[in-house]
């Protein structure tokens, strides 16, 4: 199972490269999904050298449950609840995107090897991937316009922070764990009724000014 790790590290990393590049927007969360259980291998391999290990098991069950399924659902519900668009608006290109991400990991694991060092990380590897998921993250985050796209960056976001801490102390306490899992399904219910709200407040008004004018409309024809 270790030495599945270094591939385990880069394919989280391809997978923020893939969401970069991606113009569809439910490929993007599936993405996020497939990122969430490799982050979960992660941690199960963490857990083998960790001294309380049940409490890393624990972080890859929920992660799988709430991260790798729960989210991504109740992504796919709102964009199809919502009928938006499954094409990606960008405010950044795709090679623009793809040249800052090439950047920003570069710089993460330069950072976390000039700065941390190998004596410090207790899993080889993860620090770097983790801080370059952070990074890539936020990329998505400031260079797309969708909320629901916005959200999947900062979905990826603390993915990497989840990395980062396992690369650095084989996680975070497992309280905080759970509270973390927790406020990311809230929150992300949350943020998807607001949307469902502001779009039937739209198609509302829409709706409203459409009749206005077509009974002013009427009322001009009817007039000699």
């Amino acid at each position: 199972m270790e030495r599945a790790l270094p591939h385990a590290l880069m394919l989280l990393v391809a997978i923020c490269l893939y969401v970069l590049s991606s113009r569809q927007l439910v490929r993007a969360i599936l993405a996020f999904a497939v990122q969430s259980f490799v982050l979960a291998f992660v941690a199960l391999v963490a857990a083998t050298r960790s001294e309380h290990p049940y409490e890393l098991w624990i972080l890859a069950g929920l992660t799988i449950a709430i991260k790798g399924i729960a989210v991504p659902l109740a992504l796919l519900r709102a964009v199809s609840r919502l009928k938006i668009r499954d094409e990606i608006e960008f405010i950044l290109n795709i090679p623009s995107s793809l040249l800052m991400a090439a950047v920003a990991t570069l710089g993460a694991f330069q950072v976390a090897q000039r700065v941390f060092g190998q004596e410090v990380a207790t899993l080889r590897g993860a620090l770097g991937a983790g801080m370059a998921t952070i990074l890539l993250g936020l990329v998505v985050m400031l260079g797309r316009k969708k909320v629901i796209t916005q959200i999947v960056g900062l979905l990826i976001m603390e993915n990497g922070v989840i990395l980062a801490a396992l690369g650095l102390t084989m996680g975070m306490p497992l309280i905080v764990e759970i509270g973390v899992a927790l406020d990311v399904l809230v929150a992300v219910q949350i943020l998807a009724l607001f949307a469902y709200r502001i779009s039937s407040g739209l198609g509302a008004s829409s709706d409203a000014d459409g009749s206005g004018n077509g009974s002013g409309n009427g009322e001009r024809e009817g007039q000699p």
